[in-house]
């Protein structure tokens, strides 16, 4: 027989169908989330989908995000954060492009051309779909 949780199998389905019948958003909220990670604690996955109505790999997803050795979210549900720096993502310079015009004439008479300015990866790219289809 489970122990008695903080949040119990049958307090968290409720909280689930409540969330359902008020039109769910695209996310399932945090808290929610986080109430059913801690079930699995104490419930067997296979009883957590069945109550919440969630499948397998949503419910590994919310376990891996929120592991249940992570600190215990409070009754609000609100956690505050320690304030981080904020880092200015590296800026790295842009490959150079090259204006090039590439013409493959097919045995038949037919022909594909390619011009464009394009990095050297890109050039390459183009060059492979002119080799295909003459092949």
């Amino acid at each position: 027989m489970p122990k008695k949780s903080h949040s119990n199998l049958a307090e968290v389905q409720s909280a689930f169908a409540a969330w359902r019948q008020r039109g769910r958003t695209r996310t399932t909220p945090l808290v929610l989330r986080a109430q059913a990670v801690n079930l699995l604690a104490e419930y067997s996955v296979r009883a957590v989908m069945k109550a919440l109505h969630v499948d397998y790999r949503r419910l590994s997803r919310w376990r891996r995000e929120l592991s249940v050795s992570a600190v215990p979210l409070p009754d609000n549900g609100f956690v505050e954060l320690p304030a981080a720096p904020l880092k200015k993502p590296a800026v790295t310079a842009p490959p150079p492009l090259t204006q090039l015009t590439l013409t493959r004439q097919a045995p038949d008479g037919s022909a594909l051309s390619i011009s464009a300015e394009l990095s050297e990866a890109q050039w390459r790219w183009a060059l492979g779909l002119l080799q295909e289809s003459v092949s």
